[in-house]
């Protein structure tokens, strides 16, 4: 079984993701959802994350924002899947391959790998940050969508001085082992949300200097190049990611050269 486990801070983007998930999953694999209201309107995420994971029966917990949509059919079955192999503790759709500080991609190309759909203007579009890659093992990925198997989270929580909406996923890769799966997900919110939080958030300022020495990373980080190929839904379907990846490659070769 696997167990949908959300912070909702929306009711009617929760309800989008419940039925999203249901409308695309083959249905053989058992589906949970396990959820609770944002307390206080703060993004108290990795101490709710841990609450509701003590109350989750099954063996794959998947944490997942209250924006997202599933937009894949069979996304079930893939994670079960791919989780098979036995090579990964924890799965995203976005990750990076080596991290020193900052957001999840400052390293930039060619660190980053995976995809996600989120809105540019009135359009889903198709973000493509890297190619497919297997059995790859990443240092982090975004917790928009992370996956985690039930037994190793008994071992692992979320580390709850880490409460915001920040690092609080990176630090939970950087203590398992990480990898992607290859789902595809939208990630977004409706025009009036955009760049709404609520007051008395603190900052990602606020958790730098504990998550930097608890990683012994530094900060200051110089951001790579990270660019995403961003494409329609229906020419992401009729070229395939290998394909539109290539063309990725050429536009990044170009640019370097300039």
């Amino acid at each position: 079984m696997i167990s949908l486990i959300t912070r909702v801070q929306n009711t009617g983007l929760n309800a989008r993701m419940v039925c999203s998930a249901l409308g695309t999953s083959l249905g053989g694999v058992g589906l949970e959802f396990v959820s609770a209201p944002n307390p206080e309107g703060l993004p108290i995420i990795a101490p709710t994350y841990n609450r509701l994971a003590e109350r989750a029966k099954g063996d794959i917990l998947l944490f997942v924002h209250d924006d997202i949509e599933f937009v894949e059919e069979g996304w079930d079955a893939r994670l079960v899947e791919t989780f098979a192999d036995g090579n990964f503790d924890v799965l995203g759709v976005v990750g990076v391959d080596k991290y020193d500080g900052g957001q999840l991609v400052s390293a930039g190309h060619p660190h980053t790998f995976g995809k996600f759909m989120n809105r540019s203007g009135n359009e889903l579009k198709v973000n493509i940050y890297g190619p497919r890659v297997g059995s790859r093992a990443m240092a982090a990925a975004d917790g928009m969508f992370m996956a985690v198997r039930a037994e190793h989270f008994k071992r692992v929580k979320f580390d709850e001085k880490l409460d915001g909406l920040f690092f609080y996923d990176i630090d939970y890769c950087l203590r398992s082992s990480t990898g992607l799966v290859d789902i595809l997900v939208a990630h977004y919110k409706p025009p009036e949300l955009y760049g709404k939080y609520p007051k008395g958030m603190k900052p990602m300022e606020a958790y730098e200097p504990y998550f930097y020495a608890k990683h012994d990373l530094k900060g200051n980080v110089k951001a790579g190049d990270t660019r995403a190929l961003s494409v329609s839904r229906e020419d992401y379907e009729r070229h395939g990611h290998d394909a539109l990846f290539k063309l990725f490659q050429e536009k990044y070769k170009t640019h370097a050269n300039a």
